[in-house]
């Protein structure tokens, strides 16, 4: 089990730079309750820097990031809120298609929030964008805390593998799969 309050920092720690270049603050909302969760700990870190490093890229200089971290209905609630020009309002983070730039403010190709959506899902949770009623945007994560049968039944099964192929110069062939033959091979 992991304290996400711990694993959070931790993460934010490997993002210190962009947070300093900018000097953008981190405000943490939590309660007083310790939550520990079982998660794929390599997987969920590449989910919160996707998240984090967007709400770094679109935040002003000297902005604030808030993370919020609640336990509710046994379930763990994580709101990572930016003050960056939100996102566009057809941008729905679970219809995203990687490398579709209509709804995009740049010219990012969309496989962050994209993983960051399979990784989620993978744990038993869900994704939801949005932006906040003064500005920004916000990424709200629910993911169900198990107890450890299930928890220790979930990390026996293999993670997704990705395998990316151009296949002309403006289309790209997504494999998604659970099994290793057929991620590598297709």
């Amino acid at each position: 089990k992991v304290n996400i309050f711990n694993f959070i920092t931790g993460v934010l720690a490997d993002l210190e730079d962009g947070l300093n270049k900018k000097d953008i603050h981190v405000s943490f909302l939590k309660s007083n309750e310790e939550v520990n969760i079982n998660i794929d700990k390599t997987y969920f870190s590449k989910c919160l820097i996707n998240i984090l490093d967007n709400a770094i890229k679109h935040s002003p200089k000297h902005g604030t990031i808030t993370v919020d971290i609640k336990s509710f209905d046994s379930n763990l609630l994580i709101r990572i809120k930016d003050q960056g020009v939100g996102f566009h309002k057809k941008f729905d983070i679970n219809n995203i298609q990687p490398f579709d730039l209509i709804e995009h403010f740049d010219q990012n190709v969309g496989l962050g929030l994209y993983l960051s959506n399979l990784i989620v899902n993978a744990h038993g949770g869900t994704i939801e964008n949005g932006n906040n009623k003064t500005g920004g945007a916000f990424i709200k994560i629910s993911i169900p805390i198990w107890n450890e049968l299930i928890s220790n039944y979930i990390s026996n099964i293999p993670f997704y593998y990705l395998l990316i192929r151009q296949t002309t110069s403006m289309n790209y062939k997504i494999t998604i799969s659970t099994n290793k033959r057929e991620g590598l091979y297709d």
